[in-house]
């Protein structure tokens, strides 16, 4: 199913600032370090949203709040979003909240790969349940996952255990002669929210997903788009 699909791997900070710094060089584009968004603000009849308040926290430990103009506000600070608050502040209801839940939880590590290993693939998918990433430095990020309530294990043992149960034991075999590099780190964000709220001139749209089915979305995109 996954044959055919060929994409770069690296992990998340590497990728995060390549996007930065691509992103930082469009014309155009400024980018403020070290500032908060206070609140959203709007035409005197609260018809529009027309900026956003904001305060920058200085080196020296000083606030300084000031406001900035736009005809667009996109808010992407993700799950801790205040922007249902800001929209009640300006005497709106809360938007609707679409939720789904998938009670998705997943564990992850990486791995040193080993020396001339033995295998035709590089990054090694298994449906819902785990993940080979070959990303930089000559290392796998290591995934295992579970849904409907099942949490994958964090310590050594149970970890591996969970591998070896896989219905493919690929991901076990390369494991077993993996060098650890860190420590099991478990996730689980389960839900993923939905909200949107249309203000006249402007469309506020917030979404909250995990990671995990960001990237199974992104997958089932390359299998049907080829």
């Amino acid at each position: 199913m996954f044959a055919h699909i060929q994409w770069p791997g690296e992990h998340r900070p590497l990728l995060e600032w390549h996007v930065r710094d691509r992103v930082s060089n469009l014309p155009g584009v400024y980018i403020m370090a070290n500032i908060e968004v206070m609140k959203i603000l709007s035409t005197q009849d609260r018809s529009r949203i027309t900026g956003v308040q904001i305060c920058e926290r200085t080196q020296v430990g000083h606030a300084i709040t000031t406001t900035l103009q736009s005809d667009l506000v996109v808010d992407a600070s993700g799950r801790h979003s205040q922007a249902p608050q800001w929209l009640m502040e300006l005497g709106y209801e809360a938007p609707p909240v679409e939720t789904i839940n998938s009670n998705l939880r997943y564990a992850s590590r990486f791995y040193e790969k080993p020396d001339q290993f033995a295998s035709e693939w590089q990054s090694l998918p298994h449906g819902h349940s785990g993940f080979i990433l070959s990303v930089d430095h000559e290392r796998w990020h290591v995934t295992l996952a579970g849904m409907t309530g099942k949490v994958p294990p964090i310590n050594e043992e149970g970890f591996l255990k969970w591998a070896k149960e896989l219905p493919d034991p690929s991901i076990y075999e390369a494991l077993r002669i993996a060098r650890p590099l860190t420590s099991i780190h478990g996730f689980g964000t389960p839900e993923n929210h939905w909200r949107i709220r249309s203000l006249l001139q402007l469309s506020l749209t917030h979404t909250v997903s995990n990671a995990f089915s960001l990237l199974t979305c992104f997958i089932i995109l390359l299998y049907n788009h080829p």
